[in-house]
């Protein structure tokens, strides 16, 4: 059992030392001159180069349903409010009416 122990360490510290030995995609891109302008980019940002446009990026324009979601937030909220929370503190007042349980008290309690 110990032995299988250091085999997997042993393996696990081969893994990491030799992914980290080798030379990232950026830096080969750099030094080869491969790709127009290549190099400018992240490798992480994945829309870099998909979005060339720049009102693409801005959310100016955006798509008109998030308009109506910052619209209807504030009546979801006065929804939640009315409606919501005084049926669970009814609910909460009569248990054995409701069927009100203990995971019902922890949904209620995670509430701001």
């Amino acid at each position: 059992m110990k032995s299988v122990q250091v085999i997997g360490l042993v393996a696990l510290v081969a893994i990491l030392a030799a992914g980290c030995a080798t030379k990232s995609e950026g830096e080969v891109n750099l030094r080869q001159g491969r790709g127009m302008g290549m190099g400018m980019y992240s490798a992480l940002d994945a829309t870099a180069q998909v979005y060339s446009n720049p009102r693409a990026q801005v959310p100016v324009d955006d798509n008109p349903w998030r308009w109506l979601g910052f619209v209807m937030h504030p009546i979801g909220v006065g929804l939640d409010y009315a409606i919501n929370r005084p049926a669970y503190a009814l609910a909460s007042a009569f248990p054995y009416l409701f069927g009100y349980t203990s995971e019902d008290v922890l949904v209620n309690s995670e509430r701001p």
